[in-house]
């Protein structure tokens, strides 16, 4: 097997929950390969807003093409900094907000050198930050328009922000308890190969014409 040039490297994920899950749908990003499990990391503690701290053993991830291991962390701990994104964010707030980084230093309980360093790499990024922000807000724009079309949300007057209608509250719910109470039971019935059920035997059916479909248009594999 082929070796990615690159060392390993530490990649954001979403949430913890997919950070500690690891697993086959996370990819390389040197290679097609996809991730596995490769036991841990050292584990840290962040500094986060209010004084505490947050504790993370993060996951290790080995490709299972390349075998270069990589390291998961959540979206609220930066790669190679003590400090939570929520304070790195607050003081990059209170910067565009004029205040000097001695007084974010001190308000946040961090050392000023250490927000200078963040301001800085900041600043020499924001072109970059611009166009990526400007790429989301034109994607964002897509899926309100479509929410505003089907009456879920309306905008605010006079601003550029947006409320949930009273339709797209009802809307939301009916969805969610739709999920809660038929999708588990139904995907149940559908595991189930010892009792008959009429949705498995209709979902049965339905593969079967897909399959005939297939075969006769040469599709199949």
């Amino acid at each position: 097997m082929g070796r990615c040039e690159k060392e390993s490297a530490v990649l954001l994920v979403l949430d913890q929950a997919q950070a500690d899950l690891g697993g086959p749908e996370l990819r390389c990003p040197d290679c097609p390969g996809r991730l596995r499990r490769w036991g841990f990391a050292r584990a840290r503690s962040l500094r986060c807003s209010g004084g505490g701290r947050v504790w993370l053993r993060p996951r290790r991830v080995r490709c299972a093409s390349c075998r270069v291991s990589h390291v998961l962390l959540p979206a609220l701990a930066p790669p190679y900094r003590a400090y939570t994104i929520d304070l790195v964010g607050a003081a990059l707030l209170a910067s565009a907000g004029g205040q000097g980084h001695r007084g974010i230093g001190t308000d946040l309980g961090v050392p000023p050198d250490t927000v200078r360093g963040w301001i800085r790499r900041v600043k020499a990024r924001a072109e970059w930050l611009r166009v990526q922000g400007t790429i989301k807000a034109h994607m964002l724009a897509d899926d309100l328009r479509r929410l505003g079309t089907h009456g879920l949300i309306e905008r605010i007057p006079h601003t550029h922000r947006y409320q949930v209608t009273d339709h797209g509250l009802h809307t939301a719910i009916f969805l969610t308890r739709l999920h809660d109470r038929l999708i588990p039971t139904d995907l149940a019935h559908l595991a189930n190969q010892s009792t008959p059920s009429p949705l498995r035997s209709a979902a049965t059916a339905y593969q079967n014409a897909i399959d005939n479909l297939t075969n006769a248009t040469g599709l199949a594999a």
